[in-house]
């Protein structure tokens, strides 16, 4: 499976999370769970394509002044974030 093949299956996959749980649904810890894994699984994937674009020579203008490494950065911290509170939800009481 390539690189492409395989992100492309990621985000059927959490398209599929998505639309199987409607807004309206109220969430159980194991869904919130869930849910959190692919938040985080979603920002690491983000800084994965951040390094392919930025590895094949694109240079992204963010807007701000800094560059593609910072954005990359972000993505990591807002994954290991998402990756700490689904930690601490798993972990808390019942």
């Amino acid at each position: 499976m390539t690189a492409d093949e395989a992100s492309e299956l990621f985000l059927e996959q959490l398209n599929a999370a998505i639309e199987a749980r409607p807004p309206a649904v109220p969430l159980d810890r194991e869904a919130a769970s869930e849910m959190l894994s692919w938040i985080v699984a979603a920002n690491y994937h983000s800084a994965l394509l951040l390094g392919r674009l930025r590895e094949g020579g694109v240079a992204l203008d963010r807007g701000d002044g800094r560059s593609m490494d910072g954005w990359v950065v972000e993505q990591v911290r807002m994954g290991n974030l998402a990756s700490a509170a689904r930690q601490r939800l798993d972990d808390g009481p019942g």
